[in-house]
């Protein structure tokens, strides 16, 4: 497969882009390494050459200061400066839901509450087991809500308050069960 080469202006410095098959590899005079990405099967474009942030987007490290890779190739392809007013206080939303993806044709600038609003609207957020703190799971939410027991008895048996026996209860949480 021949290999195409594009060069693309980023802060007035020249970015090299390399595309072979699935694969795109891009080079900066400021970056310590190429940039690796491969394309998935959802069109994403996932980082296969640099480590991730604690909590799982790839990053790079440019002009001594550690970066998310998302914004910066959101910022290379629309042709805004890393530090713009364009894009300070946005955070950039994965339309695709890929924290690994940086394709910026998957990433919309928007606010957090956009972005939470889009997470819980796609039911991604933490709730249930998927909660590192929860105590029950859902054949106790089934039990407890058919059982005829009394609050406190049957806080005492899964070893949480009433309270919380009586939101599952209520329907106040556990929603989804």
């Amino acid at each position: 497969m021949e290999v195409k080469e594009v060069v693309i202006v980023f802060e007035n410095k020249p970015v090299t882009l390399k595309y072979k098959n699935d694969t795109i590899t891009l080079s900066w005079k400021y970056l310590k390494k190429p940039i690796i990405l491969k394309r998935t099967k959802d069109d994403c474009l996932e980082c296969v050459s640099h480590s991730l942030t604690y909590n799982g987007y790839p990053k790079i490290t440019f002009n001594s200061t550690t970066r998310r890779l998302n914004r910066f190739m959101y910022c290379l392809f629309n042709k805004i400066e890393y530090n713009s007013t364009k894009i300070k206080g946005y955070v950039l939303c994965h339309i695709c839901d890929n924290r690994l993806c940086v394709n910026p044709e998957h990433l919309i600038k928007g606010t957090h509450e956009f972005n939470m609003q889009d997470m819980c609207d796609k039911e991604r957020q933490a709730r249930g087991v998927r909660l590192p703190q929860s105590k029950l799971n859902p054949v106790d939410v089934e039990y407890i809500r058919s059982s005829e027991m009394d609050n406190n008895y049957l806080a005492d048996v899964f070893c949480v308050s009433s309270d919380t026996i009586a939101n599952v209860r209520k329907g106040k949480t556990w929603k989804h069960v």
